[in-house]
């Protein structure tokens, strides 16, 4: 699994995590486990492949250094794209137990941003010093850096919106609040789908474009991706794997406290146009609230 299905899936996760977390998405505590072991053991090799830098750069081997870089520099790009998914998540997670009014995904994915952390700093730290690296290496990986941190305060942001917990886990507060006044200022659900449309697209564009097209570590990915996924209740899709929308979100919210009060009346929804018609966005262009991206 490439990286730049990981900030896809970080996308995903910030953009149905309030409707998602109104349907107590976590159904299964082994998902927690799973999550825990599937990000301790990436760390693990990540921490592994960091070490043998050390160990070169302390024993003097100029050469080994160089071959190292080339063998991963798709690690360290790895790390720096993946905070993405490991922040929102650690968002998500924080708004569905405060929606939930319980402590319970939180504690874990915190801990494994922590530990995200670690590894980050460390790999910024022999960005920084370069030692054995090429000028190119350390000038792409920089800007990988600033792209990541560029997307994941919009993702952030987004989350923002609703929620004003996830503002902890973004890496400039400013930015991520500004992020989420745009959002809440735009109130057109056509806006809003042009939006995430646009987002995706050029999320990979923006990745992509600045990582290599070999996957450093494709199988923990997967893990780590496959992990995050359990956590959502097959109710949270359909029939062939496709998120619900919104509106089939709000009526399994009704559905579930009807019967939780023992309430078998029907529920009835009536369908709102937006108050935009085509026309008026043929000619006015959507607002797009990541015009500090580019």
């Amino acid at each position: 699994m490439h990286s730049t299905q990981i900030a896809r899936l970080a996308a995903h996760v910030a953009d149905r995590a309030t409707p998602l977390a109104r349907l107590k998405c976590v159904t299964d505590p082994a998902a927690i486990t799973n999550y825990w072991v599937a990000s301790r053991k990436r760390l693990d090799l990540w921490h592994h492949g960091l070490a043998r830098h050390s160990y070169f750069e302390a024993a003097g081997r100029p050469l080994a250094l160089r071959v190292w870089w080339k063998e991963h520099a798709a690690m360290i790009e790895e790390i720096l794209v993946s905070e993405m998914l490991t922040r929102v998540f650690a968002a998500f997670a924080s708004v569905s137990d405060a929606t939930a009014n319980c402590i319970e995904m939180s504690p874990i994915t915190h801990s494994i941003f922590q530990s995200h952390l670690e590894a980050r700093n460390r790999a910024l730290q022999m960005i920084l010093f370069g030692r054995g690296a090429t000028v190119s290496q350390t000038v792409g990986l920089n800007r990988l850096r600033r792209t990541s941190e560029r997307w994941t305060d919009l993702l952030i942001g987004q989350m923002a919106a609703t929620r004003c917990d996830a503002i902890l886990y973004g890496f400039d507060p400013q930015r991520v609040e500004d992020q989420a006044v745009e959002y809440r200022s735009i109130h057109c659900e056509r806006e809003l789908r042009g939006i995430r449309t646009f987002i995706d697209s050029s999320l990979v564009i923006a990745v992509r474009s600045r990582t290599s097209s070999v996957a450093a570590l494709p199988h923990a990915n997967a893990q780590v991706a496959r992990a995050v996924l359990g956590f959502f209740a097959p109710t949270s899709f359909d029939s062939i794997g496709l998120p619900i929308s919104d509106h089939r979100i709000r009526a399994n919210v009704a559905l579930t406290q009807r019967a939780e009060t023992g309430d078998a009346r029907p529920v009835i929804w009536e369908h709102t146009p937006d108050a935009t018609t085509d026309s008026d966005v043929r000619s006015s262009p959507p607002k797009t609230p990541i015009r500090w991206l580019l």
